[in-house]
């Protein structure tokens, strides 16, 4: 994160239903990681969406068991 500020950030699967919500609240500037337990969820394609700071950002993820 460039800045501190509030975020959210959370997966979707391909429909776009919310799936999980990894972290919803304020975060300092820097360099940060999040652990995502994927196991309730089957193979697939899923979407990450980071919102905050004005801006969202969406990556796809490939899901394979």
């Amino acid at each position: 994160m460039p800045e501190a500020g509030k975020i959210q950030l959370s997966i979707y699967n391909i429909t776009g239903k919310e799936e999980a919500v990894l972290y919803d609240g304020y975060i300092q500037a820097g360099n940060k990681s999040f652990n995502f337990d994927a196991s309730q969820l089957s193979s697939g394609i899923y979407f990450c969406k980071l919102a905050g700071g004005g801006e969202d950002v969406v990556k796809k993820l490939v899901l394979v068991k």
